[in-house]
């Protein structure tokens, strides 16, 4: 989401469709304005998995050019193209006329943000979270009394992980605020 000072967050689609109306979109080639409309008519999702946006021309040049997509993964190919028709009204509703969409997978390999810390899969780093204190251990117990056996053990259990974390972010977050 952008910012836009008193105005509030503002969407990446809100944005661009702000950016093209206000005569910027003239300036733009045919590729550039076929990605800003993608981008618009389209959620975080597809914006997320988007690598490019391209146009070429259709096999009969009657036809309006059909727009090209690239995907980062497989299974994304898979999902956007099963919903293509969905794709094709929705960029028609935004202003966008095509014959046709294709889906291709990336050439460039995806990067990953952040590596991956090396150890056994399934396998969560523990963490040491403080001990819950007399007023939360009641708290759980009342809130968990009448539940049956198996289940009040998985709940008070869930219950007090919950309020330990929540208690070693309110920790951390004072500690960043102090600094």
């Amino acid at each position: 989401m952008a910012n836009r000072g008193e105005g509030g967050p503002e969407s990446l689609g809100s944005f661009l469709g702000s950016f093209l109306s206000g005569g910027f979109g003239g300036r733009l080639s045919a590729n550039q304005r076929a990605a800003a409309v993608w981008y618009r008519a389209n959620g975080d999702t597809e914006r997320c998995h988007t690598t490019g946006v391209f146009l070429r021309k259709a096999r009969t040049p009657a036809l309006p050019p059909v727009l090209g997509v690239y995907v980062d993964s497989s299974s994304r190919l898979t999902d956007f193209s099963a919903s293509r028709d969905v794709y094709l009204a929705r960029l028609a509703n935004a202003g966008l006329e095509l014959s046709g969409i294709e889906f291709r997978l990336t050439r460039r390999p995806r990067t990953e943000t952040a590596p991956h810390e090396a150890r056994p899969s399934g396998k969560r780093r523990p963490m040491d979270l403080p001990p819950l204190g007399e007023a939360e251990r009641g708290r759980v117990e009342r809130l968990t009394s009448d539940l049956p056996d198996g289940l009040r053990q998985n709940a008070s259990r869930a219950m007090e992980l919950s309020l330990r974390r929540d208690t070693l972010k309110a920790r951390e977050s004072g500690a960043d605020a102090k600094k």
